[in-house]
């Protein structure tokens, strides 16, 4: 399965990473680059389809490039070490939910912090 995240926006991240799945990230401002950032260089399950410096006017020419890219991503063979590393990114999140995980034991402290009457 292939996830062509157009725009890196955070909650699309999330979702992408708890699936599981590789991404094609394609930044074009703000948090989406950094986003972009995480996702390809850090995580290492994703490629960028274009650098986030490239200006717009770029992508159009570009669209036989961007054919080829996702080609090449949709080739098991070529991404097969980057499938691989979006399962076990994938397993760390699912652990974080899970009962006992850090999401469920960050989100008891939180409720049960908001819900102490306040002096």
């Amino acid at each position: 399965m292939l996830r062509l995240h157009p725009q890196c926006d955070w909650n699309s991240t999330l979702e992408a990473v708890f699936a599981g799945v590789p991404m094609l990230t394609f930044p074009t401002s703000w948090d989406q680059i950094s986003n972009s950032k995480k996702i390809v260089e850090e995580w290492k399950v994703g490629w960028r389809v274009k650098s986030p410096e490239a200006a717009w006017e770029n992508i159009v020419s570009r669209s036989e490039e961007i054919a080829e890219l996702v080609k090449r991503f949709m080739d098991s063979e070529s991404t097969k070490e980057m499938r691989k590393r979006a399962e076990e990114v994938q397993e760390v999140c699912r652990g974080a939910m899970a009962k006992g995980g850090s999401t469920d034991i960050n989100l008891d402290a939180f409720l049960s912090d908001i819900s102490q009457p306040r002096r």
